[in-house]
């Protein structure tokens, strides 16, 4: 799935492909902020909406480090979020963000959703090693 920063966007989404009989896993990208000027970049670059109030709390910042704080904190709440309302897995885009990602899969305790994931894990990786998924993981 293209990334986004609307849950109530993905949630849609995933409703009208149900409606239409697509039943396959929908996965949400997260990409969190880490910088202030991917608020021009992201929008233009993956063609997606921010919502005002992550643009407020953004715009509030005055380095990148705080915009990165931010993009922690927004993404964690939205992945908790996004897995509270049964989300099969997440795509975490890993570019400029690789320790903010580290962060929000620990907050969420990502490692453990994943791996305790019993109808997922039995419907959608019978053919994945998922002892590599741990040691990965």
């Amino acid at each position: 799935t293209q990334l986004f920063y609307d849950n109530q966007a993905y949630f849609r989404f995933v409703e009208k492909c149900r409606q239409e009989g697509i039943h396959v896993p929908i996965i949400p990208g997260i990409k969190p902020l880490t910088r202030l000027a991917q608020l021009q970049v992201v929008p233009k670059v993956f063609h997606c909406d921010l919502p005002e109030a992550l643009v407020r709390e953004a715009q509030k910042c005055t380095t990148d480090e705080q915009v990165k704080q931010l993009g922690i904190e927004w993404s964690v709440a939205q992945c908790k979020e996004l897995l509270a309302h049964g989300c099969p897995s997440l795509h975490f885009y890993t570019v400029s963000a690789v320790d903010s990602i580290a962060e929000i899969a620990k907050r969420i305790k990502y490692r453990s959703v994943i791996l305790n994931n019993k109808e997922y894990n039995e419907k959608y990786t019978k053919d994945v090693n998922m002892n590599k998924i741990k040691e990965i993981l």
